[in-house]
């Protein structure tokens, strides 16, 4: 099958599935929080789910050296098969959704992809950067005040930084520069969101939100 339009069924024109993906300390939250309020749309995250999953309490914190604890790869596949799973529910019902997720594998992305195309929705990677210094400012200010959930540090931040596949440009992507005044691409973001017409086929281009990364 080959949509080429979004004509209702049991989804609304704007059921849609958004990533928030990027490094610890980048803001993925932030812009996750922020797009979901225009969109009315249920946020999944990574680090929520991780702890739920591993009986922890969600402000208690794991400060495990990189790959290890709730972080070693084994939880880590489970967390994002599990985000995989809430997110099919979430869609199937009608109500969009925004994965809040580092995303550091390309074959998670691809997951995400892969279940907008079977379920025939919009799909969009937002991609948060800033630089470094932000980042490290941002996570030392979160490590200190102790009320994130959050559980990265400077070296884990480091560590991800070395293994993170980056997002290519096939992949349906828009990057946002969380340091500066982010409000005009979040209003864009919502606005694509609203007036979308085409859906993953799984065939040639992944421009599906009408713009180019």
């Amino acid at each position: 099958m080959k949509p080429t339009s979004f004509r209702g069924g049991r989804f609304t024109m704007q059921t849609t599935l958004i990533v928030v993906a990027g490094l610890p300390g980048v803001g993925k939250s932030f812009i996750a929080d922020r797009i979901a309020e225009r969109i009315d749309a249920r946020i999944l995250r990574t680090d929520e789910i991780r702890k739920e999953m591993a009986g922890i309490p969600q402000n208690e914190k794991r400060y495990e050296e990189f790959g290890d604890g709730i972080y070693d790869k084994e939880m880590g596949e489970k967390t994002y098969l599990e985000v995989i799973r809430r997110a099919r529910d979430c869609l199937s019902g009608g109500r969009s959704c925004i994965m809040d997720a580092t995303f550091s594998e390309r074959k998670y992305r691809d997951l995400a992809f892969d279940l907008a195309g079977e379920l025939e929705i919009p799909f969009l990677i937002v991609e948060c950067t800033c630089p470094e210094e932000v980042v490290i400012e941002r996570i030392n200010s979160r490590v200190e005040g102790g009320k994130s959930i959050s559980d990265a540090t400077i070296s884990i931040y480091r560590k991800m930084k070395d293994h993170f596949e980056k997002i290519e440009e096939d992949e349906v992507r828009v990057v946002v520069d969380t340091s500066g005044n982010v409000e005009l691409m979040i209003e864009r973001l919502a606005t694509y969101q609203r007036t979308i017409t085409k859906v993953p086929d799984g065939e040639g281009d992944r421009d599906f939100f009408g713009v180019r990364a």
